[in-house]
């Protein structure tokens, strides 16, 4: 047993003991070489957690219970890489600031402080900001996070990255992160988290990898017992964990000797991915930890999809949309009309709205031109998808389009298209540039605000998306009577509203699935925005000379 080692802390010491274990694990690197809380880190009862360290492929995904070691583990393996590994780069990823904080501060810095082992890699000239830290062998750690933008990343270059809180970050975001690797020979990604619905960014990785359940053999009926959607909750007990074939409680040996079983072994080698609930890990099964499982699972506080994430680490249907396909087949009213056939004189404005592309295959360039009419409803003119991804030619022809419909203003994605829509200013209004309105989505208490010194508009996602959804349903935008209806409708229907509850505020978060694009409709939103703005119906932060008084009688 490693823990009857000395512990480890010099680096002759840590050479003798690899050379001595020709079949030495990470994971007993990890017991042999860490300090937590003061204490040489144990993984005895942690039997779960050692494939975790010691089993390497080019993709691992770790879907987790609240409370179940994510976060010690991620940091441990995210400093022993860096360690070995001269000249390395990690990066770390969350949604959030705070959440980068919180895991630099609390995790990573006392990790290198108490650890003496880290401590010899690590000296006065090393970088020790909360950002960014900086190891004597080359190798550095880089914290960054994302939900309002990548901006601040792109231009990190790394080895690996551990994407944390997964189910938060927005799948449009990650494959401009995983640019960062495209100089590395490794490109390692591990993706952490606690799963939400069916639908988000975490049970979409989770089918993609290897599948690894932690399975308990009973010891007093022999038969095994598997955490899933199927049978999770039937192992929960009012004493402890029970086997839900022979409804006997399972001991604590029967925890500690549970074994992982891959739903795909034929994904093994490239995408690992490990499902732990909480209460597989030794520490909850106390009387006093066991009683809190016990109380949400029993209470009326923790809904059962609650439950299933954040206890049993599973994903739930908990998603909703606000529209249905018979509301918007409701909507199509209008005879589809050439820009030639425009009577402008109809409308109080016409405005475009552009999302662009990123993939070309679940992402697409989107334009879509609609006209407010007296009384404050929309008729949708004209939309189209590219089927390509030549970004010149598209600009080329959104702004032959923007003439062709005598277009007033348009509101663009600023996210992934800040280049293209500056060419497509000088392109299509260069003395006017006032007249492409750049948006940024993010999470905020505001609704829409001017950003002077970035020249774009910051737009609240959630508040946006779901007075759409409510404009729609009021039938205040209005289609056109098409067979390639069927396209934008799909688009409409694939975003899902997603509700987390904290202990002081339910937040709502618009999401789709991964596989699936939803650029007609932030196409849609950004040309309302607009619309709305020129019109003088929203109300805008920062006032400048451009921005008008609310009128809510158009």
């Amino acid at each position: 047993m490693i823990l009857a080692e000395p512990h480890i802390d010099t680096l002759d010491d840590l050479e003798k003991f690899v050379v001595a274990k020709d079949d030495w694990q990470l994971h007993e690197i990890a017991e042999a070489t860490i300090v937590l809380k003061g204490k040489p880190l144990s993984l005895d009862r942690y039997k779960l957690m050692h494939p975790l360290y010691d089993r390497t492929a080019q993709k691992a995904l770790f879907k987790t219970a609240r409370q179940a070691t994510k976060s010690t583990t991620l940091a441990n393996i995210m400093a022993l890489r860096c360690f070995f590994k001269g000249y390395y780069n990690s990066l770390y990823v969350a949604p959030l600031e705070q959440q980068v904080y919180r895991f630099s501060s609390l995790y990573i810095k006392p990790l290198l402080k108490n650890s003496y082992i880290f401590r010899l890699k690590t000296d006065s000239d090393s970088v020790k900001s909360v950002l960014v830290k900086s190891w004597t062998n080359g190798s550095t750690m880089f914290f960054g996070y994302c939900q309002n933008g990548v901006d601040r990343i792109r231009s990190i270059s790394c080895d690996e990255i551990n994407w944390d809180e997964v189910q938060d970050i927005l799948w449009d975001h990650m494959p401009i992160v995983e640019e960062c690797m495209g100089a590395s020979d490794h490109k390692i990604q591990r993706f952490c988290g606690t799963p939400k619905s069916l639908e988000n960014t975490m049970e979409h990785l989770w089918l993609q990898t290897s599948q690894n359940e932690p399975v308990v053999k009973c010891s007093r009926c022999s038969k095994h017992c598997i955490p899933d959607l199927d049978n999770a909750f039937n192992m929960i007990a009012e004493k402890g964990p029970q086997c839900y074939h022979c409804k006997r409680p399972l001991s604590v040996e029967d925890i500690l000797n549970v074994e992982w079983v891959p739903g795909d072994p034929s994904r093994e080698d490239y995408f690992l991915g490990y499902h732990i609930p909480r209460f597989l890990i030794v520490q909850n099964l106390t009387p006093k930890n066991w009683r809190n499982i016990w109380e949400k699972f029993t209470g009326s506080n923790y809904s059962k999809a609650q439950f299933a994430n954040e206890v049993l680490g599973l994903s739930y249907d908990l998603g909703g949309r606000l529209i249905t396909l018979t509301e918007l087949r409701e909507l199509c009213q209008n005879d589809f009309i050439d820009y030639q056939k425009l009577d402008k004189s109809k409308y109080v404005n016409i405005c475009a709205g552009v999302d662009w592309g990123v993939s070309g295959i679940t992402s697409f360039t989107t334009i879509i031109i609609i006209g407010l009419k007296p009384g404050g409803k929309w008729d949708v003119l004209y939309f189209y998808r590219f089927p390509h991804s030549d970004t010149y030619e598209q600009i080329m022809e959104i702004a032959r389009l923007l003439r062709a419909w005598k277009v007033d203003k348009v509101g663009c994605d600023h996210g992934v298209g800040h280049t293209n829509n500056n060419i497509l200013r000088r392109k299509w209004c260069p003395t006017q540039l006032m007249k492409l309105n750049e948006y940024n989505y993010v999470r905020a208490n505001f609704y829409l605000s001017w950003n002077k010194s970035s020249t774009r508009y910051s737009l609240n996602k959630s508040m946006s998306l779901n007075n759409l959804f409510f404009e729609m349903k009021d039938k205040k935008i209005i289609f056109p009577k098409t067979d390639k209806i069927s396209v934008v409708f799909n688009d409409i229907l694939a975003e899902y509203e997603e509700v987390s509850e904290g202990p002081f505020v339910i937040n709502k978060i618009f999401r789709h699935p991964p596989e699936v694009p939803d650029d007609f409709l932030h196409a849609l939103n950004f040309a309302i925005i607009t619309s709305k703005r020129m019109a003088g119906m929203l109300i805008v932060d920062y006032k400048d000379d451009e921005l008008q008084a609310p009128n809510y009688n158009v």
